[in-house]
């Protein structure tokens, strides 16, 4: 078994979020084919979803967003993800969030494809 593969097991999450559908204004494009699929790392544990989506959202049009929590506690795990309609619009949230400074906490964010 992978360290990620246990990872999953010890944490009960996906290490990944990819919506089945598509929400996006934007001209179809499909998945797999840009970057819009971000990671965010170390989120502030009291962060709420509605907080990170309004946050990225300020700088695009989001197709999904999922703060990822502890099924057994309901505890943020301090990471999530982003999904951008646009390639811009993520590449635009990682060079303005990338190291912001949120509450005691310093966000990564990542691209995932």
């Amino acid at each position: 078994m992978s360290k990620k593969e246990e990872k999953v097991l010890r944490f009960g999450t996906a290490p990944s979020y990819v919506p089945s559908q598509r929400y996006c204004t934007a001209p179809n494009v499909e998945i797999g084919e840009s970057k819009t699929n971000l990671i965010i790392n170390y989120l502030p544990q009291g962060m709420t979803q509605e907080e990170v989506r309004s946050l990225f959202s300020s700088v695009g049009e989001i197709e999904s967003c999922k703060l990822v929590r502890d099924k057994m506690t309901g505890q943020s795990l301090g990471y999530g993800f982003v999904n951008y309609c646009r390639e811009d619009d993520a590449l635009k949230a990682v060079s303005s969030f990338n190291g912001l400074r949120l509450q005691n906490k310093t966000i990564k964010l990542a691209s995932l494809q």
